[in-house]
């Protein structure tokens, strides 16, 4: 069947395609809008046929364009991938709004990997490529994640906690690890290449800082810039240092830099130019002595 206007358009339709029926009295339900199953080989699932891999094949103009179908009712369900290639500006954009503590998700990903071969597997991969221009500058950024207190309300008891990003490695009670020369970590920072550097200001595979207006100070443990807690069983060390060989240099164990007056100040028995490290060790205050030799 084939639908095709001829001659002049006296004006704009409203629709090219209108299907009613305004003598219907609601005793036979209409079950489906389309019945497509009577076109046989036409709806194999073969590529080219009108029905392929939960896609409806139409024509716009001279190109051909696919409409995509669910397998579920209300929700969009389907088992074949979903790519997005806008170049625009936002590819995918989700918007949820959720009153009630009950696990709801803007995103959810389950992603289930058994080996088969050697490889790496990952479950979301946040990859942007920068090609800087020949003037001004960017941030580009792989992942974001940013949680935000509403303006006017406070955070109190019961409330439970607030990250930006949490990384969690789950390792089950039946689980065994055994392989010397792996890690397992819950959150990994790593830097590749081998860049010329010539000047800047910071490189490193963990940056943190704060730039709160505000002091944040109080509370049980007070704030930091980086916590280590246990609240598990044993471990070995709260921080561990590694050089694999020793063309893999770290110059110095720790450099501290700026207006560091509050933590290093003046004063350490030695000889000349010592100084001291502030430690709190529970709420009496010690000092670490440095010496220049």
């Amino acid at each position: 069947m084939v639908m095709q206007e001829t001659g002049a358009r006296a004006k704009a339709p409203n629709n090219f395609i209108a299907l009613n029926d305004h003598d219907y009295d609601g005793s036979f339900p209409v079950a489906y809008l389309f019945d497509l199953g009577g076109l046989n080989s036409e709806m194999a699932t073969g590529s080219g046929n009108i029905y392929h891999n939960q896609t409806l094949k139409i024509k716009v103009n001279t190109a051909a364009r696919f409409i995509p179908l669910s397998t579920a009712e209300g929700t969009f369900t389907t088992a074949y991938p979903i790519v997005s290639t806008y170049s625009g500006g936002t590819s995918i954009s989700v918007t949820n709004s959720a009153t009630t503590n009950t696990g709801y998700m803007g995103v959810y990903v389950n992603d289930s990997f058994t080996l088969t071969t050697s490889g790496v597997h990952k479950a979301i991969l946040g990859k942007t490529t920068y090609t800087p221009a020949s003037s001004g500058y960017a941030t580009p950024i792989g992942i974001v994640g940013q949680v935000v207190l509403t303006a006017g309300k406070t955070f109190s008891g019961g409330q439970g906690a607030m990250y930006g990003v949490q990384g969690q490695l789950d390792l089950p009670n039946t689980s065994v690890l055994d392989n010397s020369t792996s890690v397992f970590a819950a959150l990994r920072g790593v830097i590749t290449g081998a860049p010329t550097c010539t000047n800047f200001s910071v490189v490193a595979g963990l940056y943190v800082d704060n730039l709160c207006t505000g002091a944040l100070t109080g509370g049980e443990f007070g704030s930091s810039l980086a916590a280590l807690t246990n609240h598990g069983a044993a471990i070995d060390h709260a921080i561990f240092i590694y050089c694999a060989n020793a063309g893999n240099t770290i110059t110095n164990l720790l450099s501290i830099q700026g207006d560091s007056q509050s933590i290093v100040s003046a004063g350490a028995v030695g000889t000349t130019g010592a100084a001291k490290i502030k430690v709190l060790w529970g709420t009496t205050t010690y000092y670490i002595n440095m010496y220049q030799s």
